[in-house]
């Protein structure tokens, strides 16, 4: 089936919790980088927006003071023990803003741009890239514990396709070798290539494949089924369309058109079939005449009814 890769799978989950505001996302809503996926509130996004302020406001004084000191301390006017103080007073400061402005971060706010003019008690969750929506955990007026899930999200522009091999198998795939894939519901087929074969051998006997489609379709969606043929080398053989072969009484047959426009039954010995071909083994005896490339069941439907 096709599935998608851990790294571009995401839960969107509120850091410090709240209660949201607004949603209006659904289960398979394609969303962009950047938009709105839902508003939270919360007073503690105020406590922190605050605290931040004070303690840039701090920050800035320390520094000050620290400047001061060290002038003092050039002019062997204060104590040492003075300015190892203010020293270690900024530098606290300073690591007490970075960390604030990194769980503003958490939450969508720009610490750069705060002001006390811009203090806000809700944030906004946006998306991170471009997909589309898969689970939708919460509706306006749900209260969330931390790191409660709002969302799954997820970016279909890296599906792969994921195959299970028979053990047995697993040894003549390797990484680079061509496949052909048809999907649920298509009629045409896709092209690929083995990615990554799996070591583990499975409780059923299976090896996990995963491939990569040659062309991305940001139409397709994870989970979808599907089958998939890996060439994994092989012999010529002498074949024909599937087509061109009927079933009657058990046994198989091909037509050939003589020139006058009638035709000829031959009984074909059938060998594999593949790719909407099937191998003739005894074509030897075809050579030289002209086959019926489709239509066989027709044919012999005719013949037969005629009695020829």
């Amino acid at each position: 089936m096709l599935h998608v890769p851990p790294q571009y799978q995401l839960s969107i989950t509120a850091p410090y919790g709240g209660v949201v505001k607004n949603t209006n996302i659904l289960p398979g809503t394609n969303v962009r980088k950047g938009q709105v996926l839902t508003t939270l509130e919360d007073p503690e996004f105020v406590t922190m927006q605050e605290e931040y302020l004070t303690v840039s406001a701090r920050l800035v004084y320390a520094e000050q003071e620290l400047k001061r000191q060290e002038d003092l301390a050039r002019d062997n006017v204060n104590a040492r023990r003075t300015l190892q103080e203010a020293t270690a007073n900024a530098e606290v400061l300073r690591v007490r803003k970075r960390a604030l402005s990194e769980q503003l971060a958490m939450i969508g706010i720009n610490a750069g741009s705060l002001t006390s003019s811009t203090l806000s008690r809700t944030v906004t969750m946006r998306a991170p890239f471009n997909g589309y929506v898969t689970q939708v955990y919460v509706n306006n007026g749900a209260a969330l514990e931390p790191n409660g899930k709002i969302l799954e999200l997820v970016d279909p522009s890296h599906l792969h396709v994921e195959l299970l091999v028979f053990e047995r198998d697993a040894a003549m795939v390797h990484v680079d070798q061509p496949i052909t894939v048809r999907l649920s519901g298509e009629s045409a087929d896709r092209k690929g290539h083995v990615h990554l074969v799996g070591t583990e051998i499975g409780k059923d006997r299976t090896v996990y494949v995963h491939a990569h489609l040659n062309e991305a379709d940001p139409g397709l969606r994870p989970g979808t089924t599907l089958t998939a043929i890996i060439e994994t080398g092989g012999t010529n053989v002498e074949a024909v369309p599937v087509a061109a072969v009927a079933k009657h009484d058990g046994r198989s047959w091909i037509f050939t058109k003589n020139d006058n426009g009638s035709y000829t039954m031959h009984e074909a010995q059938v060998g594999r079939e593949d790719l909407g071909m099937v191998e003739i083994k005894n074509a030897s005896e075809l050579r030289g005449k002209q086959i019926v490339a489709a239509g066989a069941n027709h044919l012999i439907g005719v013949l037969s009814n005629t009695g020829e």
